[in-house]
């Protein structure tokens, strides 16, 4: 047993080759920002490991870094996308665009690494 000081660091985490981290989501944005403890205004969950997984994961040799998340939840009888344009007023991000690699639904996998420019998302 160790402190979370010692399993959360994403340094300790990257001596693990091939380290795959997977995390959920509750939004994803178009850039990559990663929203998994609020939704809108309301917290949902309280602050875990995610960065420091995501990150130690991206740093390992051979590691895999992704957020898995279903691509729409059911919200008042309506199916509402949880892949958005932007996240939701009030909606903290968790994780930064810099930092995410993979996401992935039950429709595939998008690889965001180097996805990012001056000139927005794609715009390589």
């Amino acid at each position: 047993m160790h402190p979370t000081e010692y399993i959360n660091d994403p340094f300790v985490i990257a001596r693990n080759d091939r380290m795959v981290a997977i995390n959920s989501a509750i939004e994803v944005d178009l850039t990559g920002q990663v929203c998994s403890d609020s939704i809108g205004h309301r917290l949902y969950s309280g602050v875990g490991g995610q960065v420091d997984f995501i990150y130690g994961a991206s740093r390992s040799k051979g590691g895999i870094p992704i957020i898995a998340l279903p691509s729409s939840t059911t919200v008042q009888e309506k199916r509402v996308s949880k892949i958005v344009s932007t996240i939701r007023p009030g909606g903290g991000v968790v994780t930064s665009r810099s930092h995410v690699r993979y996401v992935v639904t039950e429709y595939g996998v998008a690889d965001l690494y180097a996805r990012q420019s001056a000139n927005g998302p794609g715009h390589l």
